[in-house]
């Protein structure tokens, strides 16, 4: 992946396509893909009000039910050449139940050569 001073069209195209790729069944099942993805020092706040750590998180996608998330509204705000926030809305379709529209902010920072989510926030939205 490229370095942090990517233009902003591409940094918002290279983060879309990072938060889309957590939300993918197959990569949700995937322990070594999510790690990847998420720092080692990563948080979030649920829109049950649980915070996870980054083990927590792993531990509880191992037995998820397969879901469909969709993103609108996608924007990325630059924080510095290394740390970008994202936020967006999402649907949540799982099973034959109604779809559940939460906000969701994520923080991304540029370590190690790559990008990684230090910290994600859900809220129900209304």
């Amino acid at each position: 992946m490229r370095g942090p001073a990517e233009a902003a069209g591409n940094l918002e195209a290279v983060l879309y396509a990072l938060e889309a790729k957590l939300q993918r069944p197959e990569t949700r099942r995937d322990g070594s893909s999510v790690g990847e993805l998420l720092d080692d020092d990563f948080r979030e706040f649920g829109a049950s009000g649980k915070v996870w750590t980054k083990p927590e998180i792993l531990s509880s996608l191992e037995g998820e039910a397969p879901k469909r998330i969709t993103m609108a509204q996608f924007c990325v705000q630059p924080v510095s050449r290394e740390a970008a926030l994202v936020t967006y809305r999402a649907t949540v379709t799982q099973d034959e139940g109604a779809p559940v529209e939460s906000l969701r902010s994520s923080l991304w920072a540029f370590k190690e050569a790559r990008w990684r989510m230090l910290f994600h926030q859900g809220t129900l939205a209304g």
